[in-house]
């Protein structure tokens, strides 16, 4: 079964969900990471932001037709303060070739139900 976020939950070298424990205030902890290689792993986005503070859990997104990543990830830090960190150290990093944008995520946009 598929996680909601339509990640993988094995740990795997290809693993799009690494999930910890989730902090109490979530939105000022959760970050966008845009602009990811298609090959990147959500391991390879654990050590990467682990340099910043701690990970609480990695959502790497997949389409849920193709099985293949759509470019972008949720990561979510312990505390603010790594959360600012991590915005600061590794927006516009370059990972394999390419800037990651990463900003701090937004809450859903609604939707009409279908």
């Amino acid at each position: 079964m598929r996680h909601p976020c339509l990640t993988y939950r094995v740990a795997s070298e290809r693993t799009g969900c690494i999930h910890r424990h989730q902090p109490q205030n979530l939105m000022n902890t959760k970050l966008y990471v845009g602009n990811l290689p298609f090959s990147a792993t959500a391991l390879e986005l654990q050590g990467l932001f682990a340099e910043a503070g701690g990970v609480a859990a990695i959502d790497l997104v997949f389409d849920k037709v193709t099985g293949r990543s759509r470019g972008f990830a949720f990561v979510t830090m312990v505390t603010p303060e790594a959360a600012g960190a991590a915005i600061e150290k590794l927006h516009g990093h370059p990972l394999d070739g390419r800037n990651l944008t990463v900003s701090e995520a937004r809450p859903p946009a609604e939707r009409p139900r279908r």
